[in-house]
């Protein structure tokens, strides 16, 4: 049986190369998780603009439950994303 005297060198720079794409990922994941959230913390502002500007007139339903279920789906995500 032969060893190399590289042969902790080599294993050493995959565990570096696989620590880089394991954090390539996470920054890609948390970036998602930011732009999903600001995606759904815009439709919330999107329901609730024409209550407070007057002259956009409102919504022939009632977007309390709208409203409600968006605030719901946010936190989950960020719930999920957190841990």
């Amino acid at each position: 049986m032969k060893f190399s005297a590289f042969a902790g060198t080599n294993s050493s720079v995959r565990g570096h190369e696989n620590w880089l794409s394991i954090e390539h990922r996470q920054w890609w994941l948390s970036f998602t998780g930011i732009v999903v959230t600001l995606l759904l913390s815009c439709g919330l502002v999107f329901f609730v603009l024409p209550e407070f500007v007057l002259g956009l007139g409102t919504y022939s339903v009632d977007t309390s439950v709208a409203l409600h279920a968006l605030v719901g789906i946010v936190l989950l995500f960020d719930v999920y994303v957190v841990f």
